[in-house]
Formats: structure tokens, C-alpha cells, sequence
């Protein structure tokens, strides 16, 4: 439905900046404080964000995209190619990189499961922790960490919680037997928890962090505020939510406003635990575009395009005409 389209897709820029040794170790230090359900966490989350020069001003180092930075790439590459754009495709986050683009017009955009901008971070972790709903810790674990050879730490509650949360990425035909092994009384699978764990949190070798970690905080707490909720332990799914915000240190969320567009279609789940169905706000669309039509995806996973072609179908069409349907 594209084939008619010239398409620009950035690389994320924290994959070319460069991480310093004293990053590196304050992101490992954060990691082991919130890993350790630590009172120290909050205090290391900021001393991360010092220390990696995670910000917005001048001299912050690009993890993410920043507004400004992010709306004159965009420019760039139109003037160079001599493109004009008529749309805009975006997921989950993407919604976000939408709203950085305010001073723009488009025909047309599909958001798929877009982020709820706009939310306070309290009720975001909030609703998703009630999504997720309860989940018994492993008879194994009740007892302590479990040590395994493959490992360098042993697996936690830390771990065990932090899959449960991580199992709103996993693809619905594996749901089942992932959580099987997750959940299982009597034969739960550690070496999967320590994977999924890591995965989540970008952890490898002992206790690195990944720097996309950094590029979430420094794009996502502009926009969700911060927390008033300190974190004291790790007791449940929503302890471990709360803590990926522990770098968003106080203020209110700011104020999005999309650019105008002609049609926009979005893509929601009511069963995405990753991004709840019920925060993502009509009005942020309706009071820019001229027409906003939904599709409800009955996919569980937040990784999950699915609703995007119906979506194309409904603002660009088969031949580039839109349709009711």
C-alpha cells in the first residue's frame, strides 16, 4: 500500500553516541540499586542522568531525539531530496516523534498503539500494573535467589517480576507456553525468567545497561512527569514499572499538540498491557485532524503491527484514494 511511497526511517541516535566509562558504571549502579529494591535507587537514577548527560539542554548528550533536533533532521533530508511530506506511520513511541513535528501538515497518519501522551507516569504504572494483574512468585524463589552456571547473577524476584511485566512483548502464538514457564508451580523455567529479565532491561554482561535505556529516559519524562511514589523494594510488577521512571525527577507532563492532518487512524488493543487501551485520549487526535477513525486490534502483543493495513486502507486506500470502511 506504501509502494507509491518514498519512506524515511531514522536510526535511533543512541546507537551511534558514544557511551564514557563513568556512564557505564552509573547505569550499573542504577541497575544494581533498583535490582536490589534499594532506597539508594532514586539517589542513583539521578547520578545516572548527571553522569550520562541525559537532558535537554544544550550540552546533553543525544540518546534520543530531541524535538528541535529531530524536527530539523526531518527538514534536512526533505530539502536534500527535495521531498515534501504527505505522511506519517508511527508505533507506540512514534506517537511522541508525531508531536515533535508540530509546525507540519499531513494528508494522512496511522499511529499503531501510540503511547498516551499526556499521562501522568503515577497512572500510567498504575493502569498497567491492574492489567497485568497478580502474579505468584515461584515456590523456588520464595526461598531466595536461585544461582544458575549460565549466569553471572543469580535469578531474583527482581527477575521474576521483571518477566511477568516483559511478557506484554512476547507474540501471542508464544503467550501460552511463556507464561506456562513462568507461572508454573511445579516446573518454572529460570533460564527463561533471567532472559526475559535482561531483555527487559537491556542488562548484559553483569550489570551493563544497554544505552537505549538512556534514550527512553530522556525522551519519555518531558512527557509523563515524574513519580510521587517512591520506590521502597520490589514486591510486585508494579514496583518494577515504577522504577524504569525513577529518572523522571518531579514536574508535570508537557503539553503535546500533534500537527494538523487531514485523517489519522489509530490503532489501539484492549489487551495490550504495554500501552492500556483505556489512557489513550480521543482529543489528542481529534483537535488535529479533520477526520480520526479507529481500529481495534484484538492482538495481544504491544510489538504487534497488526491493524496497520486496515489503517492504510482507510486513509490512503488501495490506489491512494481513502475509504469509509
Amino acid at each position: 500500500m506504501l509502494a507509491g511511497y518514498n519512506l524515511i526511517v531514522f536510526e535511533e541516535p543512541w546507537v551511534l553516541t558514544a557511551v564514557t566509562p563513568q556512564c557505564e558504571a552509573a547505569l550499573s549502579a542504577f541497575y544494581l540499586a533498583v535490582r536490589g529494591g534499594e532506597e539508594t535507587a532514586k539517589p542513583r537514577a539521578r547520578e545516572m542522568s548527571t553522569d550520562c548527560e541525559v537532558g535537554a539542554g544544550v550540552d546533553a548528550s543525544d540518546w534520543g531525539f530531541r524535538p528541535d533536533r529531530y524536527e530539523r533532521l526531518v527538514r534536512s533530508v526533505g530539502e536534500k531530496e527535495r521531498l515534501s511530506f504527505v505522511g506519517f506511520v508511527g508505533h507506540s513511541w512514534g506517537v511522541a516523534r508525531l508531536a515533535y513535528l508540530e509546525n507540519y501538515r499531513f494528508d494522512w497518519s496511522v499511529l499503531i498503539r501510540p503511547f498516551p501522551l499526556g499521562v501522568r507516569v503515577d497512572r500510567l504504572v498504575s493502569a498497567r500494573a491492574a492489567m497485568l494483574g497478580s502474579y505468584s512468585l515461584p515456590p523456588t524463589l520464595i526461598g531466595g535467589d536461585v544461582a544458575l552456571q549460565s549466569r553471572s547473577l543469580p535469578v531474583s524476584r527482581f527477575d521474576a517480576l521483571s518477566s511477568w511485566v516483559a511478557l506484554g512483548y512476547v507474540d501471542d502464538d508464544e503467550v501460552p507456553d511463556v507464561q506456562a514457564k513462568l507461572d508454573s508451580r511445579a516446573s518454572t523455567d529460570m533460564e527463561l525468567i533471567g532472559q526475559m529479565s535482561d531483555s527487559y532491561w537491556g542488562r548484559y554482561r553483569v550489570a551493563s545497561m544497554s544505552p537505549a535505556f538512556l534514550a527512553q529516559v530522556q525522551e519519555m519524562c518531558s512527557l509523563v512527569g515524574g513519580s510521587s511514589e517512591p520506590l521502597a523494594g520490589v514486591a510486585d510488577s508494579r514496583d518494577i514499572i515504577r522504577a524504569q521512571f525513577l529518572p523522571c525527577d518531579g514536574g508535570d507532563p508537557g503539553t503535546v499538540v500533534l500537527p494538523e492532518m487531514n485523517q489519522v487512524c489509530v490503532v489501539t488493543s484492549s489487551q495490550d498491557t504495554v500501552v492500556p487501551e483505556t489512557l489513550i485520549r480521543p482529543g489528542l487526535f481529534e483537535n488535529s485532524a479533520r477526520q480520526v477513525a479507529w481500529v481495534e486490534s484484538k492482538v495481544r502483543s504491544h510489538r504487534s503491527f497488526d491493524g496497520g493495513d486496515r489503517c492504510l486502507q482507510k486513509v490512503i486506500g488501495v490506489n491512494g484514494v481513502s475509504t469509509d470502511g
